[in-house]
């Protein structure tokens, strides 16, 4: 009686450290896919409109140049900061997108730069 007693406890630890392993695998991919896509972003543009989906996950989107756009990490971390008539750069291959104010004098300049998986 013993030894099936130590089998199902040996069998359980083993099982246990699957699935951790599968967990913490499972999430290096999801994270590295969130990367490749953030790093894949492009858009320049001025900000016409900010919403946030509260039906998917509070996923922020911009309405830049008359479309719609996910941006990402980077929306989630600009949603409280950019306001209507802001301008964003993002170029596709750069973990960096800049966003741009007008200042009054009618000008942009840089408001705050975003760094995304250094």
């Amino acid at each position: 009686m013993g030894q099936i007693k130590k089998r199902i406890i040996v069998t359980g630890a083993i099982a246990s450290l699957a699935i951790i392993l599968f967990a913490i695998v499972s999430t290096l991919v999801d994270k590295n896919k969130l990367k490749d896509f953030d790093v894949s972003i492009s858009c320049f543009g001025v900000v016409q409109e900010t919403k946030v989906d509260k039906t998917d996950r509070m996923t922020p989107y911009f309405l830049i140049n008359d479309e719609w756009s996910y941006l990402g990490s980077f929306g989630y971390s600009l949603i409280n900061i950019v306001q209507v008539g802001d301008s964003i750069a993002k170029t596709s291959g750069e973990n960096t997108l800049t966003l741009y104010r007008r200042d009054r004098s009618n000008k942009y300049s840089e408001l705050k730069q975003v760094q995304m998986w250094n």
